[in-house]
């Protein structure tokens, strides 16, 4: 399963929109999509704080795993801006929980005590995926994504980075790769409740 969680402002609707759904890689994939709305304009209560956000998480991971047969050592959370930051943040300190992050155009991680597993080349999960363009005029790269894939992979985390040529934004050439590297992911194969014990 992946959890896509949406931008400051946004909807989970975005995910589906008819000029870029992203179902037809959940279908190709053999994945489900889990989009969750935000409870207020944004995820968190502001840049680097957690806020209650996490609960609505939880709740729509446990109707999920209620309605559906899903395999938990297979969950992925992404999202793009502030739903990337988010997304990243609760992915690191939530390694035991998901195994592949995927960060659009992230703009902040949550300081926590991450938690997760040994790979077996001794990384830690989860894996991560960052894209994000150099052009990025809102969440500047180089005070953003660059550093995030510098300090992951210098604490132990393999990170795949893609740095494009755009702004702040999707195209349809970056998410297709990330799906790619996601769908790969998920059939070489590598539960879950989020914790939140660090605000």
């Amino acid at each position: 399963m992946l959890i896509l969680l949406h931008k400051a402002g946004g909807s989970a609707s975005e995910w589906f929109s008819a000029s870029g759904s992203y179902a037809p890689y959940a279908d190709r994939g053999r994945f489900i999509i889990l989009a969750p709305e935000s409870p207020g304009q944004s995820w968190g209560t502001g840049a680097k704080k957690w806020g209650y956000d996490y609960v609505a998480i939880n709740r729509a991971l446990e109707e999920a795993f209620a309605r559906c047969a899903i395999d938990r050592s297979r969950l992925a959370i992404g999202g793009f801006s502030d739903g990337a930051s988010y997304a990243l943040s609760l992915g690191l300190a939530n390694g035991d929980v998901f195994s592949y992050i995927i960060a659009f155009s992230p703009g902040f991680i949550v300081r926590a005590q991450a938690r997760g597993r040994q790979g077996p080349r001794g990384g830690e999960v989860p894996l991560v995926y960052i894209a994000h363009g150099s052009a990025d005029n809102v969440l500047p790269i180089a005070s953003t994504g660059r550093i995030f894939v510098s300090s992951l992979r210098k604490n132990g985390y393999t990170v795949e980075f893609r740095e494009f040529s755009g702004g702040h934004y999707l195209s349809r050439q970056v998410v297709d790769q990330a799906m790619s590297w996601l769908i790969t992911a998920f059939h070489q194969h590598r539960s879950g409740k989020i914790d939140k014990s660090h605000s």
